[in-house]
């Protein structure tokens, strides 16, 4: 195991929650006709060719963690980006503003970040980003200064 995934699994393995309920799915509406007029409208203001925002989100990545559960207390999942597959379609739905269904796809990118030197980031693992001072000592890491505004505290841990 190297550094970069052993550092993950130590990010996830400290949490501490018991919050984990499961949302129900609902069945999807067919959008209505103004709807459909005005996400089209909102479609051609949008630079939907330029995927600078996509590069910049992954900037810095050194390892994904991809669709992994978060588990919390009594097994269950407190956060997992199982279900979100359908985000990787290029265009949403009638049903979805064009805006919001770019932006969801640049959050997409998940796992962690190298910042700068010594400052790291887990994204995608929560509503919000977690940044990682590491100090070093003879090659092993030595301390963690930590700003985390973790949504939940099982994916900060």
């Amino acid at each position: 195991m190297n550094l970069n995934t052993a550092l993950i699994l130590f990010l996830l393995s400290v949490a501490a929650s018991t919050s984990s309920a499961q949302p129900q799915a609902m069945a999807p509406k067919d959008a209505t006709e103004a709807t459909r007029a005005v996400n089209r409208a909102a479609q051609a203001e949008l630079p939907m060719s330029d995927k600078q925002s996509f590069d910049d989100a992954r900037r810095g990545l050194i390892e994904a963690l991809g669709d992994q559960a978060i588990m919390g207390a009594g097994g269950r999942p407190v956060w997992s980006l199982r279900g979100y597959e359908f985000l990787g379609k290029e265009g949403p739905s009638d049903t979805v503003n064009p805006a919001l269904w770019r932006h969801a796809r640049v959050n997409m990118a998940n796992g962690l970040f190298k910042v700068t030197d010594r400052v790291y980031q887990v994204r995608g693992l929560d509503l919000s980003n977690m940044s990682k001072k590491l100090g070093e000592l003879l090659g092993m890491l030595e301390t963690f200064t930590l700003d985390f505004p973790m949504v939940e505290p099982r994916p900060a841990r």
